[in-house]
Order: structure tokens, then C-alpha cells, then sequence
């Protein structure tokens, strides 16, 4: 058995390399056609003020600076913050982070209370004293979000494999019951546990520390502090779902269960795995990933999608194939039904039941830069229906915005496009 896992997993290597090889070269000849033929935008720059609501603008712990780049894609931030400064990619993102630093405002005001005082000195004197250094240490030492959505469309990438997330616990945490205290913890400020910033991931060990190691309740930890009476990390139904999930199960547990739900859905064991092991998903980009493809139930091929996932280089396009997910589920819950996953040019697509073939991309704003074109003339609607030869329409919903010149050069290729999706895609 382990033979033939190592088989497969090797096949799976190979088909990866030959089939992003062989991308690599079409996109190679597509870009020279694109170059000789078309005319390019310059990537905008936007005022955050026409973008952003006037209240997030600036806080008591943040100030995003001015203007926000664009790189044909998604938007680019730059905060000052009181951790440090602070790169972020992608609206979405965006939220994460200044709620994240919301939550650290928080943790700050459980720091200055007689509870946490107390616990400290009951940790400092307790059995556990001599590792405090090894626990509170970050699990990661990521400050900010690298750019790579962009550069994913560019170039497939391939993945690096690895048995457990660059933001998961190690296993003394697990064996002591710390990493359980330290997802009460970061429940109730309602924050991911495995997130990657590492001001976050610092002060919560410290609180979590504490409240494990002297023996304090969260409850009586965060009592009287307003915003921290069990909030999540996500609002939705489907969100809250995840949520008890994530703040309620062990790491490994976690995969044991995401691993039956692929086995489920028809996903090759060694395919898992790949996924599984991928050191850029942390348990919770994986939970809501599997999770969202676990509400499309009965839709064929939904292996496609976690093949392309898995060639994420970067934790900023892990947390894109997590966003795209969702929006396709939510796709087949709110507008109409979905048979089967296909593949365009690379890229993971739906057909409905209808016949339509459909794109859905989390962005902030398309831009017709020469990567944008490049991958757009290697999915003309025309390549589609040669693939396809039984779709009746070919859709691009995109989440964000869509520019004049990007809008006209994909429709005069047969595309329907849609923009400001979002609300419309949301999974309820």
C-alpha cells in the first residue's frame, strides 16, 4: 500500500510539471501574440479614501497610508501600525488584519487587569515555568502578506510539500493542552489561531500562557472587557460552521476529518495528501477550503480544484483558492446549479447544469495589464468551447471591479463579464 501511495504521489509530481510545462509554453506563445497586437493599462493607483470607509481609515493602533496600488489584480496596502509597519494584499485580506488588530487592542486590556496579573505569578511559580520559552514562542515570524496572487496568475507555480502548516502548533503545545487554551483564547477575540501575523500570534501566546499555565478561566480572564463574550471569525452560517470546527479540534484531528470529507468527494487519497500536507494552508484556510467544497455536494470533478490549490507557493494565494471556493459554493447555493468542475486554461472553472461555463475570481480590480491578457487570450471563449463542446455561455464573475478596457477586450472574446459579485456570491 505504501508503494503504490508513492506511486500515485510521484504520477501526481509528474502531471503537475508537465501539465504547468506545457501551460508555460501556450502562455509563452500567447504572450507574443498579445504583445504584438494589443495596447496595455498601467496598473492604477487608487486614494484609500474612494475605497475604503472613513472609519477604518485610521485607529488608535493604525494608519493606512494614502494611496493603494494596484497590480492588475488586487490592491495593495500600507499601514503604520503601533506593532510595526504592515504590507497587505487584497481588500479581504485587509479586513483580516484590521481586525486582527482590533483584537489586539483587546488582548492589551486583559494584560492590565489583576486576572491576568494574578495568573502570571501562578504560572511563574507553577510546573510548567521551564518551558514558558518554547510555548510562547510564534509559530511563525511572518510580518506581513507577500505579494503572489498576481505571480500565481503569471506562472503556475509548483507546491512544496510538508506534514503540517508553517502556522500549525507543535506537538509539545498539543500534548500539554496549551494549543486548546490558546483557541479559547483567540475565540474570544474573535481571530484565527493559526493566523500568520506575528504581533498576534505573540501577545496571544503570552495571554494564552497565562491563562493556561496559572490556572485562569478565560472567562474570568476577559470579564468586563466589551467584545469578548465568545466572538468568530466569520459571521455567516457557513462561517460559523467553520469557526466551531477550527476553535474546537486539534490540528490533527482537523486533517483526519478534511481527509474523509475529500475521500468523500471523490479526491484521491495521495491527491489529499498533497493538499493536506501543504505547508502554506494552515488549518483554517484548509477547513474553510474543504469545507466550502463540501457544501457543493453532488458536483462532479471537484478533485480539479484541489489539484490547483496545492500549486500554491505563497500563504497570500493559499487564502485566494480559500476565497474562490467559497464564492463558487456560494455560486451554486444562491444562482443556479453546478454539475461539474472543468479546467480553462489552468484554472479551475464550474459548468452548470445549463451548459454555462463559468470563471469566479476573487480580485479588487481588473486591470488589462500583458499578464492579464496573456492569460486571458489562453482562455478565449473560443479555446472553451473547443474544450467544451457542449457549453451554451461562458460567464466570468468577478468579485471586485472590472476596468472599461478589460471589460470590452473579454467580451469582444465572448465572455460574459460580471462584476461586484461579492454580496451577490457570499456563502450564506
Amino acid at each position: 500500500m505504501k508503494t503504490s501511495v508513492t506511486l500515485s504521489f510521484r504520477k501526481l509530481c509528474l502531471h503537475f510539471i508537465v501539465s504547468s510545462a506545457l501551460l508555460s509554453l501556450v502562455l509563452s506563445l500567447s504572450s507574443t501574440m498579445v504583445a504584438a497586437n494589443e495596447e496595455f493599462e498601467i496598473p492604477p493607483v487608487f486614494r484609500t479614501s474612494d475605497l475604503l470607509p472613513a472609519d477604518v481609515l485610521e485607529g488608535p493602533d493604525h494608519e493606512i497610508h494614502s494611496y493603494v496600488y494596484n497590480d492588475g489584480i488586487n490592491n495593495t496596502y500600507e499601514l503604520d501600525t503601533t506593532h510595526g509597519p504592515l504590507t497587505v494584499e487584497s481588500t479581504a485580506l485587509l479586513n483580516i488584519r484590521l481586525n486582527e488588530l482590533d483584537a489586539l487592542q483587546k488582548l492589551e486590556k486583559a494584560k492590565r487587569t489583576t486576572s491576568y496579573a494574578k495568573a502570571l505569578a501562578n504560572a511563574a511559580a507553577g510546573p510548567l515555568r521551564l518551558t514558558r520559552d518554547l510555548i510562547i514562542r510564534p509559530v511563525s515570524t511572518v510580518s506581513g502578506v507577500v505579494t503572489g496572487v498576481g505571480s500565481y496568475f503569471r506562472n503556475v507555480g509548483y507546491a512544496i510539500y510538508a506534514s503540517k502548516s508553517e502556522q500549525e502548533e507543535g506537538f509539545l503545545k498539543e500534548a500539554i493542552m496549551f494549543a486548546n487554551a490558546k483557541r479559547m483564547v483567540a475565540g474570544r477575540v474573535g481571530v484565527d489561531p493559526y493566523s500568520s501575523y506575528q504581533p498576534l500570534q505573540e501577545r496571544l501566546n503570552s495571554i494564552s500562557w497565562a491563562a493556561y499555565a496559572g490556572g485562569i478561566t478565560t472567562s474570568v480572564l476577559f470579564m468586563g472587557i466589551p467584545g469578548t463574550t465568545g466572538t468568530v471569525i466569520s459571521g455567516t452560517n457557513f462561517g460559523g460552521q467553520m469557526n466551531e470546527r477550527i476553535l474546537t479540534t486539534a490540528p490533527a484531528d482537523l486533517k483526519k476529518l478534511n481527509a474523509r470529507l475529500l475521500e468523500g468527494m471523490g479526491v484521491h487519497k495521495s491527491v489529499a495528501k498533497v493538499f493536506l500536507d501543504h505547508p502554506k494552508y494552515s488549518p483554517t484556510r484548509t477547513t474553510f477550503l474543504v469545507g466550502a467544497l463540501e457544501l457543493m455536494d453532488g458536483v462532479e470533478d471537484r478533485s480539479i480544484f484541489i489539484e490547483r490549490a496545492s500549486l500554491a507557493q505563497e500563504e497570500s494565494v493559499a487564502f485566494y483558492f480559500e476565497q474562490q471556493a467559497e464564492l463558487m459554493a456560494g455560486y451554486r447555493e444562491n444562482i443556479a446549479p453546478v454539475t461539474k468542475f472543468v479546467e480553462v486554461g489552468g484554472l479551475p472553472f464550474l459548468q452548470t447544469k445549463e451548459g454555462v461555463i463559468v470563471g469566479i475570481f476573487p480580485c479588487d480590480h481588473i486591470v488589462w495589464t500583458e499578464d492579464v491578457a496573456t492569460r486571458a487570450y489562453g482562455n478565449t471563449a473560443k479555446a472553451v468551447k473547443t474544450l467544451y463542446p457542449d457549453a451554451t455561455r461562458k460567464e466570468l464573475w468577478f468579485e471586485g471591479t472590472v476596468s472599461t478596457i478589460a471589460r470590452k477586450n473579454l467580451e469582444d472574446m465572448g465572455w460574459n463579464v460580471k462584476e461586484k459579485t461579492g454580496q451577490t456570491l457570499l456563502v450564506n
